[in-house]
């Protein structure tokens, strides 16, 4: 057998198992109403059929109008204000794009992404009537990478040191992925990363721009997010398990971090 050299570009191999596709939820149907959101999961849709008058998203900049043929890419955090009429149908697929254990890739991204691509939307056309189950998955996430690699290569360089400034503080990451429901303090942060107190705080907010308790409190309010999904439990179970004593204190929260209550956000999300 012969020799194979090793290859040789170390940084290429630690990114390859990184970002992925977490999907959250997926919406297919008809939707209508007007308001506004700002989830903590990115938003791809693709519009079956348009709606008269003409449905649209719009963030502070410009306004999306919803045709036919037509996607719309919301990134994880943007706000947008929805118009929708009747008539408008629509896939929805809600997704985090994880670069490190509660890192969401694309948040660096502030801005409404739209465009038209009639083969993609026959492909996602698709799977509202699934045919063979581990073959639809495989062109699910082949038709996710197709249409993000666009997006990712013109945010390349925003990516990249996004990607960059967070890899040094991996063992605090996988610490809270160990732990999600526990309630760290910054001196219980700065001791993971082996870092004076004030020495952490510096350097967390100057390499991520954002400052570790906001980081921490935004990392609890998307794994509340995700088990507000789940409609086994009830809100008082959830607001348990996050160290809360009662539900106003969690409901507080939530509404602060997301806009909305969780009683709201499950009912929107679940379309309830």
């Amino acid at each position: 057998m012969g020799n194979y050299p090793n290859f040789s570009n170390i940084e290429f191999m630690n990114a390859v198992n990184q970002p992925r596709i977490i999907v959250r939820n997926i919406f297919c149907g008809f939707f209508r109403g007007h308001w506004k959101s700002s989830l903590l999961v990115n938003r791809l849709i693709y519009i079956f059929e348009g709606s008269r008058p003409e449905s649209s998203i719009c963030d502070e900049q410009e306004c999306a109008g919803m045709r036919r043929g037509r996607w719309l890419f919301i990134p994880a955090g943007y706000e947008v204000t929805h118009d929708q009429h009747l008539g408008l149908n629509l896939i929805s697929i809600h997704f985090n794009m994880e670069l490190y254990s509660h890192v969401e890739f694309m948040s660096g991204c502030r801005r409404l992404y739209q465009g038209s691509n009639p083969e993609l939307l026959e492909d996602f056309r698709r799977f509202t009537n699934p045919g063979s189950r581990f073959a639809d998955v495989c062109l699910f996430h082949e038709l996710m990478w197709r249409f993000l690699r666009p997006i990712i290569s013109r945010e390349g360089e925003t990516l990249d040191r996004r990607a960059h400034n967070f890899a040094r503080f991996i063992p605090l990451l996988e610490e809270i992925k160990r732990f999600p429901y526990r309630n760290f303090t910054i001196d219980e942060m700065a001791k993971v990363m082996k870092m004076g107190k004030e020495s952490f705080v510096k350097h967390f907010k100057h390499e991520t721009g954002m400052a570790p308790k906001e980081f921490f409190l935004q990392t609890r309010a998307a794994l509340a997010a995700r088990e507000l999904l789940d409609s086994s439990l009830t809100i008082r179970e959830i607001a348990l398990r996050f160290g809360c004593g009662n539900e106003f204190y969690f409901s507080r929260f939530i509404k602060k971090t997301l806009g909305v209550s969780p009683k709201t956000y499950r009912k929107v999300m679940l379309q309830k």
